[in-house]
């Protein structure tokens, strides 16, 4: 028989001579969730008398011919066939044979314990679990994981684990943009990127406090219009942590602004794929949701370019 559990997806292939046959209540090894995995409809018939000897005479005469011995156990009573409320030791022996789907291991390998995965079976984001991976491998790894397997990780993203580490991330790949193009201005190698308005002129309080506000703010204010927008159309299965977790990870591929000219672009467009996939995956929603989602914050922008053109075209006077 296969159970699995409701809550958190735990299956095993339990032999049936192994399940007691009044069991019905299983507690699973994993979260300790307790259902009920099957109805026992017959109850089980007593066993028929022998003799017609009643059960009193029965029971005297087995007290009589029981051996007598220095032993105390022999005075025990025999411990009861029915199963407890929890279903029973046979369940929580599978508590050692794995995670749902997990390939039995071999002789001579050792577990990949790389990946972080939670009891949950959740990947855990390397950034946040700097004490295993370090600083610089653990956001390198947060970085492939998000640019090179955008679903896997996003598919496995645990919401919940609050927001400061995300948020950091997100403020470290932004600072790491700005300097990254400072250092092309500077250098001469970029020079379209220099010019009125260039990033060489940033004061050092700028770089460190003023800017990282502005960014924090502008994050927040889209995180919170998208989330919105996701729930007007349906798609906002998870809290708003989820999509706030999408959006800054999804920055991950603008360190491809150390590629001088086309890194900016290619990494705007490709962090716009990553955070399209992060929607997708973390709140389990469909395409069409997503992309309704993206677009639903451009129309106030539209149509007030609209209406400022408009009003442009009307204020000007023809000239003959």
């Amino acid at each position: 028989m296969e159970i699995t559990c409701p809550k958190c997806g735990f299956a095993r292939n339990i032999p049936d001579e192994k399940i007691p046959e009044r069991a019905e209540i299983a507690t699973c090894p994993k979260c300790k969730h307790k259902f009920q995995f099957r109805t026992v409809t017959q109850s089980v018939p007593p066993p028929p008398l022998l003799s017609d000897t009643p059960p009193e005479e029965h029971h005297s005469q087995a007290e009589n011919d029981r051996p007598q011995g220095d032993d105390d156990t022999s005075a025990k009573p025999m411990r009861s066939e029915k199963p407890s409320s929890d279903g029973g030791d046979f369940w929580d022996s599978l508590a050692s044979m794995g995670t749902p789907n997990q390939d039995t291991q071999h002789p001579g390998e050792t577990e990949d314990t790389t990946e972080g995965v939670t009891r949950e079976g959740e990947i855990e984001v390397p950034w946040e679990r700097l004490d295993i991976y370090g600083f610089f491998p653990g956001i390198w790894e947060t970085i492939k994981r998000a640019m090179l397997r955008p679903a896997a990780f996003f598919q496995a993203m645990p919401v919940g684990s609050g927001q400061i580490k995300p948020l950091i991330f997100y403020l470290l790949i932004a600072q790491f943009q700005i300097v990254v193009q400072m250092l092309w201005e500077m250098t001469g190698v970029a020079p379209g990127m220099s010019g009125e308005g260039s990033v060489t002129g940033i004061s050092t309080v700028m770089l460190l406090i003023g800017y990282p506000l502005i960014l924090t703010l502008l994050l927040y204010v889209m995180a919170v219009l998208v989330h919105a927008c996701l729930g007007l159309v349906g798609g906002a299965t998870r809290e708003f942590e989820g999509t706030f977790r999408a959006l800054t990870y999804g920055s991950a591929p603008m360190v491809l602004t150390l590629i001088p000219f086309i890194g900016p672009l290619v990494g705007a467009i490709w962090s716009l794929v990553v955070t399209f996939l992060g929607y997708k995956y973390i709140h389990r929603t469909t395409t069409g949701k997503v992309i309704l989602a993206m677009l639903l914050p451009l129309i106030p922008f539209v149509f007030v370019l609209a209406l400022v053109m408009s009003m442009a075209q009307r204020s000007a006077v023809p000239t003959f």
